[in-house]
């Protein structure tokens, strides 16, 4: 069996290299959660962009608040700020929340009459979230994990 070393920030890496032809452009990058974190945030704002999309809830670096699947009212939210980007923590449906990181808001803010109490980064990332499946198509392409077909038998064990 051949020695495979783990590659680290794969989706950060190919999030940057996909993006490469709009570096200072001052776009934005909409991304879900395979790509996200606060790296990939930072090396866009290095290179001009800013990036809004969800993120995993099992990141190590997420406020252990935005770990939790309860602890929000239904429709309610949550905020941290850093140097370089904000998170926003919305319950959108009981026991499932929803961890958005944008570099592009600085604030968090709910305008007087949204629907359903959504943030504007969340209203924002629904809004270009349709560019997503674009780039995980793509991401795709760069991939190598192999793909198999497991079949399971009931009632046998490991």
């Amino acid at each position: 069996m051949r020695n495979r070393d783990r590659q680290v920030n794969l989706g950060r890496n190919t999030a940057l290299q996909l993006a490469q032809p709009f570096f200072k452009s001052g776009h934005n990058v909409t991304c879900d959660n395979y790509f996200t974190d606060f790296s990939l945030a930072e090396g866009c704002l290095k290179n001009g962009l800013t990036v809004v999309g969800t993120v995993r809830t099992n990141k190590r670096f997420l406020p252990e608040p935005f770990k939790s699947k309860k602890g929000l009212p239904l429709h309610g939210n949550e905020f941290a700020y850093g140097t370089t980007a904000t998170l926003v923590n919305y319950q959108g449906k009981r026991n499932k929340n929803t961890v958005v990181l944008s570099s592009m808001h600085e604030k968090g803010v709910v305008e007087a009459g949204a629907p359903k109490n959504k943030p504007e980064i969340i209203l924002f990332y629904n809004s270009t979230k349709g560019a997503v499946d674009a780039l995980d198509k793509m991401a795709h392409t760069y991939t190598s994990k192999r793909v198999t077909n497991v079949k399971s038998r009931k009632g046998q064990a490991g």
